[in-house]
């Protein structure tokens, strides 16, 4: 019975500690000449929650250790992250030139 309890409790203890949310941080560069992007829209993949970057390509969300974010921007290769246990998440994107002849 000790041994049960036991068990319950650290497995509810651990399920909280997945599910918890955290601030996550970073930066989004170009792949072209690795200067950091401004409005770059990161979003917490499946929720409309997200923000964007600043000027500097730097931005800030919270999410739990199980979600992905989803960095997008016109002209660029789109990229998923899964958050995982990681606090800063830098991404790199490219530039998509199949995206940048439609939009001319």
């Amino acid at each position: 019975m000790r041994k049960n309890l036991l068990l319950a409790l650290v497995l509810f203890c651990s399920s909280i500690a997945a599910f918890a949310q955290g601030k996550i941080s970073g930066k989004v560069t170009s792949a072209d000449d690795g200067s950091g992007i401004p409005g770059v829209t990161v979003q917490i993949k499946g929720t409309s929650k997200g923000t964007q970057t600043d000027l500097n390509g730097g931005y800030e969300i919270e999410a739990a250790a199980g979600q992905t974010l989803v960095y997008s921007f016109v002209g660029m290769v789109s990229q998923e992250v899964a958050v995982g246990t990681k606090s800063i998440i830098n991404v790199v994107l490219a530039s998509d030139a199949k995206a940048l002849s439609e939009v001319v």
